[in-house]
């Protein structure tokens, strides 16, 4: 499992993502802040929403994770352990777009990904500064997309 520091997912969160493997629906489940059923405690301001939108629809369509993956950035994934020694031995990537890495090395492999409503709070301290960070993004994605390629 992986859990963001700021504590943003309340842990009884995991039943939902554990029964989704442990029934064979999924190999990862993810956290999703967007679904139906999700509920936002404390919601992030208009500035990261924007942000967080221009984001999904650029690794739609330009690094083609599925649309049906709404919210790849959620902090808070549970993954069969088999699939994520694999996954993870193989990730190039240590900074904030592990996520992105993972999911494509995972379809790739075939594994199944599903998302599951979380409850989540917005974490105000968070590290991440979408203006500071765009550089250090997109140099990530480059070498994650030949990583991938040369495979």
């Amino acid at each position: 499992m992986f859990a963001d520091s700021g504590n943003c997912v309340p842990y009884d969160n995991t039943l939902r993502g554990l029964e989704l493997i442990t029934s064979g629906q999924c190999d990862i489940a993810h956290g999703s802040r967007k679904l139906a059923g999700a509920e936002i405690i404390r919601g992030q301001g208009l500035y990261r929403r924007i942000c967080s939108g221009f984001f999904h629809l650029f690794v739609v369509k330009v690094e083609k994770i599925p649309a049906e993956l709404t919210d790849t950035q959620c902090g808070f994934k549970i993954y069969r352990g088999d699939v994520a020694r694999g996954l993870y031995g193989e990730c190039i990537t240590d900074g904030f777009m592990f996520d992105i890495e993972i999911i494509l090395r995972a379809l790739k492999r075939g594994y199944k990904v599903k998302e599951f409503p979380v409850y989540w709070t917005c974490d105000r301290d968070s590290r991440l500064s979408p203006a500071k960070s765009i550089r250090r993004i997109l140099d990530e994605l480059i070498k994650i997309r030949k990583a991938l390629k040369a495979e």
